[in-house]
């Protein structure tokens, strides 16, 4: 099936139709959990939902995203399952578990945690690619311990393997106060 491009409204239902011709589609498994991403980050921090309405309190805004965020999960995890190499899914699978140790937040270590080991596995599946190890960086560092020690580690990764990036970072890692051995 073809997936559109098209974004807003019709897009959801356009890719929900693509499913529905073939739910292994993993383009369409990946357009889908954009989309529903997308939806979940709206309501988060605006508290828009997709039909205009606004919500008043933070509740609503978690009841609403929270669905949205754990259906993205799971069309990227059925992605994965059909394609457990390609290391830009498990990019986007870390990104949302990040979002979502956020919203959910009495599961928001387990979320970090899904997070840094799916960007592990990206970086396991494509070594040299600079950004991966630094959306690793940028997910982990700012989390803190445990996850300090592994952003850092995977700073120093993208940077060796593309000096540019260092301002980046630097500009990033700043307001986080690290000691002097951190930096």
């Amino acid at each position: 099936a073809k997936i559109p491009s098209a974004e807003g409204p019709t897009a959801l239902i356009r890719v929900e139709q693509a499913l529905t011709l073939d739910p292994r589609d993993v383009r369409a498994l990946g357009a889908r959990a954009r989309l529903r991403f997308a939806a979940a980050r709206q309501v988060w921090e605006s508290g828009q939902r997709t039909d205009g309405r606004i919500l008043s309190s933070w509740e609503e805004r978690r009841q609403e995203a929270l669905p949205l965020s754990t259906g993205a999960i799971q069309d990227l995890r059925t992605a994965l399952s059909l394609t457990p190499s390609d290391p830009f899914l498990h990019e986007r699978l870390a990104w949302v578990h990040g979002a979502v140790a956020t919203i959910d937040a009495s599961r928001r270590s387990e979320h970090l945690s899904s997070a840094v080991t799916h960007l592990h596995r990206a970086i396991a599946l494509a070594p040299e690619n600079q950004f991966l190890h630094r959306s690793r960086a940028t997910l982990a560092v700012p989390q803190g311990e445990p996850f300090l020690q592994v952003g850092l580690r995977a700073a120093r990764g993208a940077v060796q393997r593309d000096r540019g990036l260092l301002t980046d970072l630097v500009d990033r890692f700043v307001p986080l106060g690290l000691s002097e051995t951190q930096w």
